[in-house]
């Protein structure tokens, strides 16, 4: 073999060892790089999401929740009022005079389970959280297409959740509020908590603003007829100007606060 042969020879056998090492760089790259990351639905999507009724493969009405949390909607209100709506199915409706200055409204998707009820949507977080309404504010909650009798659950000052009644109305849950904490869609029943503030709204050159009544101290009940008379159903005040009464039979009853009766049906008051 001459010298040239003997050069092209160590040329070609290199190429083919670096040929091999750049295969098997290749091969151990591939086996390295990472999956694409999960594409995260909109809570409003066709797939089964609560914008359309639907809960999908695992909806919170079988024990599955969508992920969370995540913001499904925002919007500010002022005095003036106004609506928020959201891709999830959610809908605020502020009247005049329910909030004092313009407020950034947050509505928030969480992946909480509420204990001892059987959810037909996702929990959703209302914030700014404890702001106390002049005026009941509506809120409208997405429900499966199933649920014919359904109630909107708002939680309470004990950490659980308050059945607050509502009215259903194609696929949704309707009912109001006196202000803003956690909530979601459930089961339907006979008696619901009544709830409602008490707020003074000052009137000045720059503005409105409310000030919640301190009903910590004032005696408050529900007085609800029967075949003999009365039954006198005990509630709490707060210092905040928002009272609450559990347990009031669906219908007309009579709620005391203090020394002020007020004849009604509404499960919220103002």
């Amino acid at each position: 073999m001459s010298q040239s042969q003997a050069v092209d020879s160590m040329r070609s056998w290199l190429g083919c060892v670096a040929w091999l090492a750049l295969a098997a760089l290749t091969a151990g790259c591939e086996d390295r790089i990472s999956p694409k990351p999960p594409v995260h639905l909109d809570a409003g999507s066709d797939d089964g999401g609560p914008g359309d009724g639907g809960q999908g493969d695992a909806g919170p009405e079988d024990g599955g929740v969508d992920a969370g949390p995540f913001v499904v909607g925002t919007g500010t209100i002022g005095y003036d009022g106004g609506i928020v709506v959201t891709d999830a199915g959610v809908k605020l409706e502020f009247p005049a005079g329910a909030v004092d200055v313009a407020r950034l409204i947050t509505v928030t998707q969480t992946p909480d389970l509420p204990a001892g009820v059987a959810p037909f949507s996702p929990v959703y977080e209302f914030e700014p959280a404890g702001l106390v309404f002049a005026r009941p504010v509506k809120v409208t909650l997405p429900l499966p297409p199933t649920a014919s009798v359904a109630a909107v659950y708002w939680s309470s000052s004990d950490g659980g959740f308050d059945r607050m009644g509502g009215a259903v109305v194609g696929v949704t849950v309707s009912t109001e509020i006196a202000h803003f904490s956690r909530g979601f869609a459930g089961p339907g029943g006979a008696t619901r908590t009544v709830t409602g503030s008490k707020v003074t709204t000052w009137l000045s050159e720059s503005g409105a603003a409310n000030a919640g009544d301190d009903l910590s101290t004032t005696s408050i009940s529900a007085l609800v007829l029967n075949d003999g008379g009365f039954t006198e159903l005990p509630g709490t005040g707060f210092a905040d100007g928002t009272l609450a009464v559990p347990d009031v039979p669906n219908g007309t009853y009579t709620l005391r606060v203090g020394s002020d009766y007020l004849v009604t049906s509404q499960g919220v008051v103002d």
